[in-house]
């Protein structure tokens, strides 16, 4: 029986993505903690933006991660027979 993974991908790149946007997400939530406390500057695009900008980056960027691990559980495969099988 052979296999043929559907989608090609690194599996580190993809836990870097997660970590990577964990630590955006954490890194914005503090600093929008921060200036919340602080008196939140909220004219655009001068203003304390950056942290809620970080943290919808930091989502995207692990939800990219999960969506491309679990895109390497999907394979067609065919058995001697020639009859295709997906799973």
């Amino acid at each position: 029986m052979d296999r043929i993974r559907v989608f090609k991908g690194k599996e580190w790149l993809a836990k870097f993505f997660i970590v990577f946007g964990a630590a955006y997400a954490l890194l914005g939530i503090g600093l929008a903690i921060k200036y919340a406390i602080a008196g939140f500057n909220s004219h655009f695009p001068s203003g304390d933006w950056n942290s809620v900008l970080w943290i919808f980056q930091g989502i995207l960027f692990v939800i990219l991660g999960l969506a491309s691990l679990k895109s390497r559980k999907y394979f067609i495969e065919w058995d001697e027979r020639g009859n295709i099988m997906t799973i």
